[in-house]
């Protein structure tokens, strides 16, 4: 199940797709934003639609002859408020996750879920904090990592996870991960 943030995200970015006029679209982000009053949520809303936007800038990049786009300057604009509002809540931008590097880590997630199921191993305990870690990529990749490594070091300390589920999820951190760049 998805937090509240996420849905919102992903509502959000369903009913504005692209960006047509980038002061409606700031102001819708922020009406829906600032309706979030928990830091923690709005980093996670802020966090999934911005790396939306930039994966839709890159596209119409790539697409795009236009020497005078004025779709240019909305992604510039928009991405410009995403910045400010990321500084602000303490978003370290230099190691940001792009939507590729969510996309891969999850859909390993998904596939180490569908092994273990396979097994006949019990998946919920880990179901709930592969979630968890979802919820944390804003924390951008070197903080993500070290505190993905704790919850799972955590998890099979506290006997939730036994350390044979545990180990392919460190093995994943140490090899797969470490192919993304970080």
């Amino acid at each position: 199940m998805n937090s509240l943030p996420q849905q919102m995200a992903v509502q959000f970015l369903d009913e504005l797709l692209f960006i047509s006029n980038y002061n409606d679209y700031i102001s819708r982000f922020d009406s829906e934003f600032y309706s979030l009053h928990e830091e923690y949520d709005q980093k996670i809303f802020l966090s999934i639609v911005a790396a939306k936007v930039e994966e839709q800038r890159k596209e119409h990049e790539k697409k795009c002859t236009d020497p005078v786009c004025p779709s240019d300057l909305g992604y510039l604009k928009v991405n410009s408020h995403f910045q400010y509002l990321m500084k602000q809540l303490g978003i370290p931008q230099e190691d940001q996750f792009s939507s590729e590097n969510i996309n891969t880590i999850v859909e390993q997630f998904d596939n180490l879920v569908k092994a273990y199921e396979a097994m006949g191993q019990e998946v919920e305990t880990l179901k709930r904090e592969l979630n968890d870690l979802k919820d944390h990529f804003f924390l951008g990749k070197t903080r993500w990592r070290q505190f993905s490594k704790g919850k799972f070091g955590e998890m099979v300390a506290s006997g939730l996870v036994s350390e044979a589920i545990a180990k392919p999820m460190v093995d994943f951190f140490n090899e797969s991960i470490s192919q993304l760049g970080y």
